[in-house]
């Protein structure tokens, strides 16, 4: 996964964890956060790759 998939990714997982605290929906929205810290360590490790690239 590249850069912009994973901050995307990360954007989107962002997006429906507010949207779940707004339902109220806090057992979702912590399950969404643990998914966020494994895309958060995606985006950071593609960010190192890009950056080894150049």
């Amino acid at each position: 996964m590249d850069y912009s998939e994973a901050l995307l990714e990360v954007k989107k997982i962002t997006q429906l964890i507010h949207q779940a605290s707004l339902k109220r929906d806090f057992v979702l929205a912590r399950d969404l956060s643990t998914t966020l810290v494994m895309a958060s360590t995606e985006l950071y490790d593609s960010l190192g790759d890009q950056i080894d690239s150049n």
